[in-house]
């Protein structure tokens, strides 16, 4: 497994002023930290595409470039590759082959027994459709649950606020995989946040460094607010520290 450790040097500084100026422990101030960065994660993690769920859904089901075949022989083809603007309709001939009927032909001419067998594997091939997308839809937003998971750990779920879609998010194997979490160490004369991201996705290179930056970037920000009294401010700073500032 890859190790990669973030820099979080000058995290403690600014945890120990923080405390300072709002008047809370340090362990409170450590955690609401935690809690900023893990929602910046969740926001720059990308979720799935609603378009291409479906039409990976489609692939999927064999809807695109493939068949349904039914237990009576006939089948159903969608998107030939010699005009993928005709879907086909296949029945088994009386000569042991197949015969394929163009479904949207315009000139189409059927008996009511042959049109009946087509609705009915067209049915099938929608079932399959709605099954197989319903399953990839609930997978989407899991990289984002990665996250808010480490959030419900340490009890900072309410400043992260993950999308809903991303709360309820499921795997498609239906198998619950315990890949990321927060844990707080408590000694005496120490105290600190471990975060855990083990979620393969969010392994690559551009996410560690993003979550580089929302570390980083939290110490900056700190330092230029400081200097510029937004800690003056009743309104800002509630709204730029929330948890270590009361509401006005």
């Amino acid at each position: 497994m890859i190790k990669t450790e973030i820099d979080t040097r000058g995290f403690k500084e600014v945890c120990d002023e923080l405390a300072k100026i709002s008047g809370k422990t340090f362990s409170q101030v450590v955690k609401v930290q935690a809690g900023l960065i893990l929602k910046r994660m969740v926001k720059v993690t990308p979720a799935a595409d609603v378009a291409k769920i479906r039409k990976r859904s489609r692939q999927i089901a064999n809807l695109e470039r493939g068949y349904i075949k039914n237990k009576d022989g006939t089948e159903v083809i969608l998107s030939g590759s010699r005009n993928p603007t005709v879907k086909f309709f296949k029945e088994a001939s009386g000569t042991g082959g197949k015969k394929s009927f163009a479904v949207n032909d315009p000139k189409r001419r059927w008996s009511d027994a042959r049109w009946a067998r087509w609705k009915s594997t067209e049915s099938r091939l929608m079932a399959a459709l709605a099954g197989t997308e319903k399953k990839i839809m609930k997978a989407r937003g899991l990289a984002k649950q990665a996250w808010f998971n480490i959030a419900k750990d340490l009890g900072v779920e309410d400043i992260v606020k993950a999308p809903a879609y991303a709360k309820r998010a499921k795997a498609r194997t239906k198998k619950v995989y315990e890949n990321s979490y927060g844990k707080e160490t408590v000694q005496p004369e120490l105290y600190f946040v471990t975060l855990t991201q083990r979620y393969k996705y969010l392994l690559m290179t551009k996410f560690v460094n993003e979550l580089q930056y929302s570390v980083t970037s939290r110490l900056t920000a700190f330092k230029k607010e400081l200097g510029r009294g937004l800690f003056e401010d009743v309104k800002r700073r509630a709204s730029r520290y929330p948890g270590l500032f009361l509401k006005p």
